[in-house]
C-alpha cells in the first residue's frame, strides 16, 4: 500500500500545513489499514533512535528496553512520535506501552479524540520559540532524607557522583564519617536520621543536584533555601565556597545535636492566631509556610500540651518526626559556640538573588555574615512571605533542590505556585532518574533549552540507566 509507505518513510514534519503531515497521511489511510501504517511509523521511529539502518531490526513484540532503549531515548521517541502527530505524549508512555504492537494500538486509539477535541498544531511552533523560563531553586530542609536518596544518580551520572565525593572529603574529618556511607551504601541506614549527619548529608546531596542541573543546561535566577537549605542556597549562590560552606554546615549540625531533645508541632490555622495560643507556653513559631501552615517548637511537655488543647478545640495539629526543636529557645544555648566556629569563615556578595529565611525578602549587601547565620538557627523560618518576594523576581517555575517535594507542596497547598507549577528533583519510592526526567519533560515543554547530549553522554559512562519500574507512579503529573 502506497499511503503506508508513505507514512513510515516520514520521520520528520514538513512544511507547514493544517494538520501535521503525518496525521494527514495516517487519516488518508482506509481505516482498516490504519493500525498497520502506526505500527510501520512507530517501528521506523524506535530504529532510527536505535541507530539502526533497517527499520526491520526492531521487531513488533520486543520490549524496547531489551533492544537498548534508555530513558532519554523514551524522551527522544515520545517528542517525535507526538510532534509528527500533533498530541501530547508523555516520555513514561512509552514505559508503559513498550512495544511496537502495543504503542501503535495506544496511540492510535487517542488520535480521533484529540482531533476532534482541538486544532491540530503548527508543526511550524515550537517550544523553543517561547522565552525560556527563569526558574528558583528552592533548597529543602531538614525532615524529609531517607537511606538511598541519590544512590541511583550517584550509580550513573558522573557529575553527581563527583560532588558527593567531593563533600565526603571535605566533611568526613568534621564529623567522622563518610556522608556517602550514610546515605547510600552503608550498613546502618538509621544512621541518616542523626541530626549531626542527616545535615551535611542533606547539603552535599543538594549541591551535587546542582550541579547535576547545571550539567544538562538548568540553572536559576534565583534561589531560597529553608533553614539548613538556606546554607546550600548560599553555597550554590557563592556566598560561600563549598569548604566553608560544609564546615558551616557541619558546626551547625553537631551543635544543634548536642541541645535538649525538643519538639515541634504543624499547626494548621493562621499565623496570628498561634501567636495567641503561644503566650506563656515558652514555645516559640518555628516556621511561617503558608496562610495557615505554621510551625511551633520548643520543649517537648510543652508542645504535648499544646497539642492537646488544639486538638480539643478542633483546630488541626501534627506533631513532626524530629529530636530537636530548631528556631526556638532551645537553640539559644549553642549560639556563642556556633558564632565562635564560623567566624572565621569567609562570606561574599551573592552571584544570584537569594531570598533570606530571617526576612523573606531578597538579600542586601552584607547581609550574610556569622552572626545571621547564629540568628537563621534560633529565629522564624518566613517561607510564605519569600513565595511573595520570588514572585517578584518574575520567576516562572519552583524546581525543588533535595530528597522530596516537601517546599513545592507546600507553596501548592497555600495556592502559591507560578504558573509553570513546582518540580521535585527526587521523590522516595520512584528512581531517581525518572523523577529528574519527569521535571526535564516539564521544563522542556516550558520552552527550557537542555543540554540532551551532555545528559547522554554523561549516562553511558556508566552504562544505561535503569528503566522505570512503577509507571503509575512515574506518569502521575501532579505535583511530586
Amino acid at each position: 500500500n502506497d499511503s503506508v509507505t508513505r507514512l513510515a518513510s516520514q520521520l520528520q514534519p514538513a512544511a507547514p500545513a493544517s494538520e501535521p503531515p503525518a496525521l494527514a497521511a495516517l487519516l488518508a489511510v482506509p481505516e482498516h489499514a490504519r493500525i498497520k501504517a502506526m505500527r510501520n511509523h512507530v517501528r521506523g521511529r524506535v530504529a532510527k533512535i536505535l541507530g539502526h539502518d533497517q527499520d526491520s531490526a526492531v521487531c513488533d513484540g520486543t520490549n524496547f528496553f531489551d533492544l537498548g532503549l534508555d530513558s532519554l531515548m523514551a524522551v527522544d521517541l515520545a517528542r517525535a512520535l507526538g510532534g509528527a502527530f500533533g498530541i501530547e505524549l508523555a516520555f513514561t508512555d512509552i514505559y508503559e506501552h513498550a512495544t511496537v504492537n502495543t504503542l501503535a494500538v495506544a496511540f492510535l486509539a487517542r488520535i480521533p479524540a484529540a482531533v476532534m477535541a482541538k486544532p491540530a498544531p503548527d508543526p511550524a511552533a515550537t517550544v523553543t520559540a517561547a522565552r525560556a523560563p527563569r526558574i528558583a531553586f528552592l533548597f529543602s530542609c531538614q525532615g524529609g532524607q531517607y537511606f538511598g536518596m541519590g544512590r541511583e544518580l550517584y550509580d550513573t551520572e558522573p557529575v553527581f557522583r563527583a560532588r558527593i565525593d567531593a563533600c565526603d572529603r571535605i566533611l568526613r574529618p568534621l564529623i567522622g564519617v563518610s556522608i556517602r556511607d550514610v546515605m547510600m551504601h552503608g550498613d546502618d541506614r538509621d544512621a541518616i536520621h542523626q541530626t549531626r549527619v542527616t545535615q551535611p548529608a542533606i547539603a552535599a546531596l543538594q549541591l551535587a543536584l546542582a550541579d547535576l542541573w547545571a550539567s544538562w543546561g538548568v540553572t536559576a535566577s534565583a534561589v531560597f533555601g529553608h533553614s539548613l537549605g538556606e546554607v546550600a542556597a548560599a553555597i550554590h549562590a557563592g556566598v560561600m565556597d563549598i569548604e566553608s560552606g560544609l564546615t558551616l554546615v557541619a558546626h551547625r549540625a553537631r551543635l544543634m545535636q548536642s541541645t535538649a531533645h525538643g519538639s515541634m508541632l504543624a499547626v494548621k490555622a493562621p499565623h496570628a492566631c498561634v501567636t495567641g495560643w503561644l503566650e506563656a507556653t515558652g514555645l516559640a513559631v518555628a516556621a511561617i509556610n503558608g496562610p495557615e501552615a505554621v510551625v511551633v517548637s520548643g520543649e517537648r511537655d510543652a508542645i504535648d500540651a499544646l497539642t492537646a488543647r488544639l486538638r480539643a478545640g478542633g483546630v488541626t495539629a501534627q506533631p513532626l518526626a524530629v529530636s530537636h526543636a530548631s528556631h526556638s529557645p532551645m537553640m539559644e544555648p549553642i549560639l556563642p559556640a556556633l558564632h565562635g566556629a564560623i567566624a572565621g569563615l569567609a562570606f561574599h556578595e551573592p552571584r544570584l538573588p537569594i531570598v533570606s529565611n530571617l526576612t523573606g525578602r531578597r538579600s542586601v549587601p552584607g547581609e550574610y555574615d556569622a552572626r545571621y547565620w547564629c540568628r537563621q538557627v534560633r529565629e522564624t523560618v518566613r517561607f510564605h512571605d519569600a513565595a511573595q518576594a520570588l514572585r517578584a523576581l518574575d520567576i516562572d517555575v519552583y524546581l525543588e533542590i533535595g530528597p522530596q517535594g516537601t517546599l513545592v507542596n507546600l507553596l501548592a497547598a497555600a495556592g502559591l505556585l507560578p504558573a509553570g507549577g513546582g518540580l521535585a528533583s527526587l521523590h522516595r519510592g520512584t528512581g531517581d532518574r525518572a523523577t529528574m526526567l519527569r521535571a526535564v519533560d516539564a521544563l522542556h515543554a516550558q520552552g527550557q533549552q537542555l543540554a540532551w547530549s551532555e545528559v547522554r553522554t554523561a549516562s553511558g559512562r556508566t552504562g544505561s540507566p535503569r528503566p522505570v519500574t512503577d509507571c503509575r507512579l512515574a506518569n502521575d503529573r501532579r505535583v511530586a
